[in-house]
């Protein structure tokens, strides 16, 4: 696969650069509490120009990625993905750094949304399009196997991760050099990226072209929430309800006899660091009146 690459003339790669001494400016305070050295809050390349995606081209790069994860045989989870907006415009600020590389999780962060941020980076050097680097990173399906870790694949990987329910790319040129880059929620977690099992196994109630389509849904299930993808619905922790679990439901006292023991009276602030003893205690963590 790498010959391949290197002979249409574009490398495709899947490590961390740590981009010490690029220079920042000031940025939307949500991006800065999360790590003052968010992607949002960098100066762009001096070199750089951005490529503006139409809205044709965001809609072919949303319909190969369903039909990449549609023809996944044996995946029982795999859900429909759809445009962000708010992944795509980080993802365009960082294409605008002209860096071969990616940014890390807490940099290229949606403070909107919980969990991790998955990230496919390209180069070219001569004119490419997206979708033909969407057709590179998925071709390494050919080296690809279920539950081993391959780093020739990881692109490939991020693509059909089941929980990777939403994508937001950004394209820039710097020079003769092309960059690209999709940021997905959520980001790929290890070897084995879906749940083996029949397709729509999981969600026989939200089944569209062999995948579950949440897209009418909640963006992201918060606190701790949990997304049933045959309904479509947050199951929230019992703190918390509404539809993204952002309703907090406070008891009238704590859940269990444990937030009365001597130990966590005198010393909260060691105990209520464990996310158990947070949930059953939330008064006594603080967490309620």
């Amino acid at each position: 696969m790498l010959s391949t690459m290197q002979t249409v003339g574009a490398i495709l790669m899947l490590s961390i650069v740590f981009v010490a001494g690029t220079k920042r400016h000031a940025c939307d305070s949500k991006y800065s509490e999360v790590t003052p050295t968010h992607t949002m809050c960098l100066t762009d390349n001096a070199n750089a120009v951005a490529v503006t995606l139409t809205q044709e081209v965001k809609v072919q790069i949303v319909r190969m990625h369903n039909v990449i994860r549609a023809t996944v045989n044996d995946a029982a989870n795999m859900m429909k993905m759809e445009w962000d907006d708010r992944l795509a415009a980080v993802a365009q600020k960082w294409a605008m750094q002209c860096i071969l590389g990616h940014d890390g999780f807490a940099n290229h962060a949606e403070p909107d949304l919980p969990g991790y941020v998955g990230q496919n980076v390209g180069w070219s050097n001569y004119h490419m399009t997206f979708p033909d680097v969407v057709d590179l990173w998925a071709a390494e399906i050919e080296d690809y196997e279920y539950g081993v870790w391959n780093d020739n694949t990881g692109h490939y990987i991020q693509q059909i991760y089941a929980e990777a329910s939403r994508i937001g790319c950004g394209q820039s040129a710097c020079g003769e050099d092309r960059y690209f880059v999709c940021n997905y929620y959520k980001s790929t977690m290890g070897n084995t990226p879906y749940a083996q099992g029949s397709r729509c196994g999981q969600c026989p109630n939200s089944c569209w072209e062999e995948l579950c389509d949440c897209t009418s849904g909640p963006d992201a299930c918060c606190n701790g929430g949990s997304l049933n993808i045959d309904t479509c619905e947050c199951q929230c922790p019992r703190l918390w309800s509404g539809a993204d679990c952002q309703e907090k439901q406070c008891p009238d006292h704590d859940y269990e006899d444990m937030c009365d023991y001597p130990d966590v009276v005198n010393n909260p602030e060691y105990w209520c660091q464990f996310s158990n003893i947070r949930s059953d205690c939330p008064i006594r963590c603080g967490d309620c009146p």
